[in-house]
């Protein structure tokens, strides 16, 4: 590929990749039931960047990277204190111990066999260490070796309620993954989410031990109650509320994209959900990916010089042999200013509405399911998980509150109807014939302070044909992520086409339709855009109340959204 302007092979977006293929907890020996002994007090934990503490405060450490080797003071210090312990290692005394943790450590590696994960990916201690010198893990062992009837009854019971509030987990609380390594390949992601829980709190640690046995490659786990546990993670925790995720008896996650996710030991839906699609999400290889910059990324030597045959056939081509299209310097420098100044004011004066992708979606239902959950309504914490995030606003070409919005229209007019009458290609322009119609500019704000993303969805629910979108981002970097996933056809497929970086004057086409299922990545700068989208005309015209959306204006007190216009 050449630069950022193109096509991304992976979204290198993750400014907070924090969690790069180290393991911090090693959760196959995790207990699910509390010893008998009264547990070791811990004070509260605290760390540069998390929060005030209520208790001893921990001494602030300069760490360089929140995975900065801390020796022997970054991991838990010592064994498990002796009321802890297996009677019968207690006992023996340390060779016997030494034998019980050779024991485990071969367990261990039986277990890494089975999921197919390399040793590289177990707890740094243990590789480091050897087996006798070896740091105990931070959560603990399995206590089940000497549990006796009521603790064992305790535990079923707590399986058996977690099993009917977190269903997609149920296989998991047993000890076996619903998805085996041989029916979908375990796959290292590019950045794992990050899951704190508590470790004193019973259900915390099934659940946990669940996502371990789950998603185990894809996650990360922390001990929320360990303060050098919270130290390796600070960075990553920085600009996060604190209060959401360090709960007494709480289990949290943090995305790749710094989005947060609480309460899941109520609800594991969304965090499922999540982590099933980064686990089936695969990539094109650089050579497809540079293949089809070639064949979709037109670079014309001047705005407007798409109406040249040559340059209007190539456009053509790419709508119709790959389903999309982009055009870079799509409009004249003044002219794209005048845009990106009308979409900056229209979010500044307040005029933008929170976008919701539908009352019924998916994405809708369980945002709100978040926010009842959190208690903190459906604005939420700034960068807690929600269905979308962003904001917009949809103007007619001449509205009074920006009249500049017409600009684009203008160019993407002239644009379909050349494509739609001779570009050389007679299943483009077939396909555009019953494009009679668009719809008024939707101008979207995505702000960075929230992460702002629009998940996977097609535009066809508005009788859409062909979205045209124009970017207004000026000195766009990889590092600010917001990139255009575009997918392979199939809502419900995982295999991604192409990531196009939402650079300045950047024009993308593409059909509305099952060919390109598509997502908004999240945001890390405020990032801006116009959307037009061209319609089906007779489809349109036989919905309810169809004709009316003709007429320019609707009722007062009605939302200016899909308005169409004729094609001219």
């Amino acid at each position: 590929m050449g630069g950022q302007s193109g096509a991304t092979v992976v979204s290198s977006f993750s400014g907070e990749a924090w969690l790069k293929g180290t393991q911090l907890v090693d959760f196959d020996m995790l207990d699910l039931v509390e010893p008998s002994a009264p547990p070791v007090p811990h004070e509260e934990a605290t760390c540069p960047g998390v929060g005030e503490p209520t208790g001893a405060r921990c001494p602030r450490v300069e760490v360089a990277t929140p995975f900065e080797a801390a020796g022997e003071d970054g991991l838990c210090q010592g064994r498990r204190p002796p009321s802890r312990r297996h009677p019968a290692a207690e006992a023996a005394g340390a060779e016997h111990a030494a034998a019980g943790d050779a024991l485990l450590h071969a367990s261990k590696k039986r277990e890494l066999r089975r999921e197919g994960r390399p040793a590289s990916a177990r707890h740094p201690a243990v590789d480091s260490a050897g087996v006798e010198g070896a740091a105990p893990s931070c959560a603990g062992g399995m206590e089940s070796d000497g549990e006796g009837p009521s603790a064992g009854l305790a535990r079923r019971r707590l399986i058996a309620t977690l099993r009917q509030g977190h269903p997609r987990l149920s296989s998991a609380l047993d000890g076996a993954p619903a998805v085996t390594s041989d029916v979908v390949p375990r796959v290292e992601p590019k950045a794992r989410v990050l899951i704190l829980y508590d470790r004193r709190d019973q259900r915390c640690r099934a659940l946990a031990r669940a996502l371990r046995v789950e998603y185990g490659h894809l996650c990360d786990f922390v001990d929320h109650t360990a303060a050098p546990e919270l130290l390796r993670v600070a960075g990553a925790l920085a600009e996060l509320p604190r209060r959401a995720l360090v709960r007494r008896g709480g289990l949290s996650a943090v995305l790749p994209s710094g989005v947060f996710l609480s309460f899941c030991e109520e609800d594991t839906t969304i965090l499922a959900w999540e982590l099933d699609s980064l686990w089936t999400l695969t990539f094109p290889t650089p050579q497809a990916s540079r293949a089809l910059e070639g064949a979709c990324f037109l670079r014309p030597p001047r705005p407007g010089a798409w109406r040249e045959a040559t340059l209007l056939r190539k456009l053509a081509c790419a709508l119709g042999d790959h389903k999309f299209a982009v055009i870079d310097d799509a409009l004249r420098e003044v002219d794209m200013e005048a845009l990106r100044e009308a979409a900056r004011a229209l979010y500044r004066n307040g005029a933008m509405r929170r976008g919701a992708v539908s009352t019924d979606s998916v994405y809708e239902v369980m945002a709100q399911k978040h926010a009842l959950l959190s208690g903190t309504g459906t604005d939420g914490e700034p960068r807690q998980w929600s269905g979308r995030g962003n904001f917009m606003v949809s103007c007619s070409d001449a509205d009074p509150r920006e009249p500049r919005v017409g600009l684009l229209s203008e160019e993407t007019d002239a644009l379909v109807s050349a494509l739609k009458s001779g570009c050389g290609r007679d299943d483009v322009s077939a396909r555009l014939a019953p494009v009679t119609f668009r719809e008024d500019t939707m101008v979207a704000a995505y702000p960075a302070a929230s992460r702002a993303r629009y998940p996977k969805h097609l535009d066809n629910d508005r009788h859409a044909v062909l979205t045209a979108i124009l970017y207004l981002n000026k000195g766009w970097t990889p590092e600010d992520g917001g990139q255009l996933r575009l997918y392979m056809p199939g809502m419900y497929c995982n295999d991604v086409k192409a990531e196009i970086p939402p650079i300045a004057n950047r024009l993308v086409l593409f059909w509305s339709s099952e060919d390109n299922p598509h997502e908004v990545l999240s945001a890390r700068s405020d990032r801006f855009a116009m959307t037009v989208w061209y319609v089906d005309g007779p489809k349109v015209l036989a919905r309810p109340g169809g004709p009316s959306r003709l007429a320019p204006g609707h009722p007062a007190g009605r939302i200016r959204e899909r308005i169409v216009y004729p094609l001219v």
